[in-house]
């Protein structure tokens, strides 16, 4: 997955940023990988195989495709118990 920089990332994500492969180290922060205080440890070339997940990343679709599909089968699985998803939110919130 590409990095994005309003996403908050946690140890050990796993993101593409300027074609180079970068995993997380620690939790909490959306840090872009190329900064060195960031928490993030760059994939050397020879341990990853970057066409694949590329590949991968490409079947699966990008996070905001996944994350709109997570939020309708949510949605989904409320409704079909017959609760109410706003309700169920401010529970969760409160």
């Amino acid at each position: 997955m590409n990095w994005i920089n309003s996403k908050t990332y946690t140890a050990g994500d796993v993101v593409i940023h300027h074609s180079k492969l970068y995993q997380k180290l620690d939790d909490g922060d959306n840090s872009p990988p190329d900064d060195i205080a960031g928490g993030w440890v760059e994939i050397p070339p020879e341990r990853n195989n970057l066409a694949e997940y590329t590949a991968i990343e490409a079947s699966l679709g990008s996070y905001e495709e996944r994350k709109a599909k997570h939020q309708a089968d949510v949605r989904k699985k409320l409704a079909a118990a017959g609760l109410d998803p706003v309700e169920v939110l401010a529970v969760l919130e409160a």
